[in-house]
């Protein structure tokens, strides 16, 4: 009994005071401009993220499909919780690059940004102030608008006709939603080659943005990323599952752009 009177003592979780209320945050509104700067910002910098983790997804992918026979119980039950762990990451990068929302810091407010001339008048000047000027820079806005307003199309406007990417994207939103955030889709899958095309052309986007806006809209460079995560995570993978992306789409985004392709260039990759 006295065992159990000092056990019940013992609180089972011990938390810091909080320095601020719940109610204490508020949502702040920005101005278009600002906005605007903050979503390409914030789709370039989660991108950075995602190259790294796709990587990892990648290998963790391999490890239980290739590699599985070489595996013990107790390696393989680890690299099947880590093949989880990475493509929730990934998933959960891409649903929040393909938000629709107009204010979601995203790929909808970027297309709903960039449709307003004196948005993009203003983003010319702050890009001149801090970084070279591209040219073709006309270009590359409408592309970038283009294609994310591709990616945040609203679901009710997404059906078994519409464009491939979009129906992978709409997969990718629904596992994000009903599998990840919430468990009422447990049981739900979409295909490694879905997350393969959503992820493409996410990738695109970005490396448009950064080639417009330099260190203005990430400080780390997507192909610095993308050669890191390939010597970290890739020692163990054959070299047939080895690829890297980011060279490749920025050696064909100035055709990309100058066509004005955008669902169809991921078919390449």
């Amino acid at each position: 009994m006295a065992a159990r009177i000092v056990l019940n003592k013992i609180p089972m979780h011990s938390f810091d005071e909080p320095e601020f209320s719940i109610g204490e945050l508020k949502d702040f509104k920005l101005d278009p401009f600002t906005q605007l700067v903050q979503s390409l910002r914030g789709f370039a910098c989660n991108a950075s993220m995602l190259v790294f983790g796709y990587h990892y997804y990648r290998a963790s992918e391999y490890q239980i499909s290739g590699n599985a026979k070489n595996l013990n119980h107790v390696e393989y039950a680890s690299a099947y919780y880590k093949f989880h762990a990475f493509q929730g990451d990934v998933l959960l990068r891409l649903r929040k690059a393909c938000e629709s929302r107009q204010d979601s810091l995203a790929a909808g407010t970027i297309f709903k940004l960039l449709e307003n001339e004196n948005n993009v008048e203003q983003l010319r000047s702050y890009i001149k102030n801090g970084f070279e000027l591209t040219p073709k820079f006309d270009n590359y806005i409408k592309y970038i608008q283009k294609y994310c307003g591709e990616l945040a199309t609203p679901k009710e406007k997404i059906n078994k006709d519409s464009d491939a990417l979009l129906n992978r994207v709409a997969l990718i939103r629904r596992m994000a939603n009903k599998a990840i955030a919430h468990i009422t889709l447990d049981d739900y899958k979409v295909r490694s080659n879905d997350i393969h095309q959503v992820f493409i052309a996410v990738l695109t986007i970005a490396c448009a943005i950064q080639t417009i806006m330099g260190a203005l809209a990430c400080k780390t460079n997507l192909v610095e990323v993308e050669n890191m995560a390939y010597e970290v995570v890739h020692q163990s993978v054959p070299s047939e599952c080895k690829k890297k992306y980011v060279s490749f789409i920025l050696g064909m985004l100035p055709e990309w752009v100058e066509k004005n392709l955008t669902s169809m260039v991921f078919e390449v990759l």
